[in-house]
């Protein structure tokens, strides 16, 4: 058996998983892709997120079905201190538009994110615009957003940080 397999099994009793989340070690919870953590899942795993400052900076939780309101539930957690992630990989996680605006509404208080990958999801070009309409406040780095909206072609979009936006001095 794998450490895939033993990280995050497809079933557990709450209690356990939410104490799983809580101890999971950084190499640990990187094994999340394609184990089938759901909305459900999200939740417990945003508590560990947002209540351990352990440094977790990548996360990746493609190939699970998240759904919108997986990705919801998680947002809350990325707008807590203790989320420093840079990169989140959200591909083949059965997300809608609704997704982005959760996502933009995190971004709002979250400085650390620095990569998005939403591909091979249901996200349409209307999703795609809300995260480029999201103007980053002071002490913001860019954001690289990975989509395949338009015509299937993979497609990446950089937001720019206020600084870079700002007339430079001639």
């Amino acid at each position: 058996m794998g450490l895939k397999e033993r990280a995050v099994p497809r079933v557990w009793p709450p209690v356990s998983l939410c104490d799983h989340l809580k101890h999971a070690t950084k190499a640990l919870l990187k094994q999340l892709r394609g184990c089938g953590l759901t909305e459900w899942g999200c939740s417990l795993l945003g508590l560990a997120l947002a209540s351990k400052p352990f440094g977790l900076r990548v996360l990746d939780l493609s190939e699970n079905p998240l759904k919108d309101e997986g990705v919801k539930r998680l947002c809350d957690s990325l707008q807590s201190k203790h989320c420093r992630l840079k990169t989140l990989s959200l591909k083949s996680c059965g997300l809608l538009d609704l997704s982005c605006r959760y996502l933009v509404s995190a971004l709002k208080s979250n400085l650390t994110l620095e990569e998005l990958d939403l591909r091979d999801n249901y996200v349409t070009s209307v999703g795609v615009k809300e995260l480029r309409d999201f103007q980053p406040g002071p002490g913001r780095r860019r954001i690289r957003i990975y989509h395949d909206v338009h015509s299937g072609e993979e497609e990446v979009y950089t937001v720019p940080s206020p600084e870079s936006c700002s007339p430079q001095p001639g």
